[in-house]
């Protein structure tokens, strides 16, 4: 049961899933948390204390898999061979196909996976990078101390 609501002081919207009794021991006895779970939750209330045997999560069900040498150089070569194609499509003043070579293939199709291996769940927590790639500059600061400078990850 998934539910929806807003909290009347801050006006935010809140996700929050009410559980039957059977369901959550089930989980609780479980030897993994669900995938959803998995995720990260919050237990909100729970008055009779039966999430007390329930795991942390892990962030590991949903999370990029980093790749292997050869998957991101692959992913590197195939951003870099657009770059003429765009070149070429502005000075033809072919602006609609250098717009989606730019917007989908260029940013959706290889940068953000490449975004996606260096700022995934192993380094903040999150499984996946937010819609528009929302939590990338949280990401790249430093994780303790350190300069404030926002820092690019390293393939590895």
């Amino acid at each position: 049961m998934r539910s929806r609501g807003m909290s009347p002081s801050t006006g935010l919207k809140i996700d929050f899933t009410l559980w039957p009794v059977a369901m959550l021991t089930a989980i609780v006895a479980a030897p993994a948390l669900p995938d959803e779970l998995d995720a990260g939750y919050r237990v909100l209330l729970d008055r009779d204390g039966l999430t007390a045997g329930l795991r942390p999560p892990t962030y590991a069900a949903c999370g990029p898999v980093r790749p292997d040498e050869a998957a991101f150089q692959t992913a590197v070569n195939n951003f870099f061979t657009d770059v003429p194609y765009v070149a070429k499509c502005l000075l033809r003043g072919d602006l609609l196909p250098m717009k989606w070579a730019l917007d989908h293939d260029m940013k959706h199709v290889y940068l953000r996976p490449m975004l996606e291996w260096g700022f995934g769940a192993p380094r903040t927590g999150r499984s996946r990078l937010g819609r528009s790639a929302r939590g990338c500059d949280a990401a790249s600061r430093p994780i303790s101390g350190g300069s404030s400078r926002p820092r690019m990850p390293v393939a590895g």
